[in-house]
């Protein structure tokens, strides 16, 4: 990967994923300036599988008790990153990585 002075992310309120991931995996594939793809109210459960080629997947599904309605962090593949161990919620649905990005990309 060629490096940039930037970090591109993009958020995206997926109202349910399940029927649009073809679409995010078209678009992850072609739109290669993206490094992270955030996901809210991505409504799926274990059993529904979320990967996009490229990407490393991390997921808070949404609760079997129906609270919650999932959130998910895709982080290109060869962005180095750690997943961060977030505290316990009640109301709120988390999920978070670390990246050095600025560290390893400073010329």
């Amino acid at each position: 990967m060629s490096k940039r002075n930037e970090l591109r992310i993009l958020s995206w309120n997926a109202d349910g994923v399940r029927g649009k991931i073809s679409e995010l995996i078209d678009f992850s594939q072609h739109d290669v300036s993206v490094d992270i793809i955030l996901l809210c109210e991505t409504r799926l459960t274990q059993s529904i599988p979320l990967a996009t080629p490229g990407f490393t997947c991390y997921r808070q599904d949404k609760l079997s008790n129906g609270r919650g309605q999932g959130v998910a962090i895709l982080v290109r593949n060869n962005l180095e990153h750690t997943i961060v161990n977030m505290p316990a919620t009640v109301n709120i649905e988390t999920i978070g990585i670390n990246t050095n990005y600025l560290e390893w990309n400073i010329p």
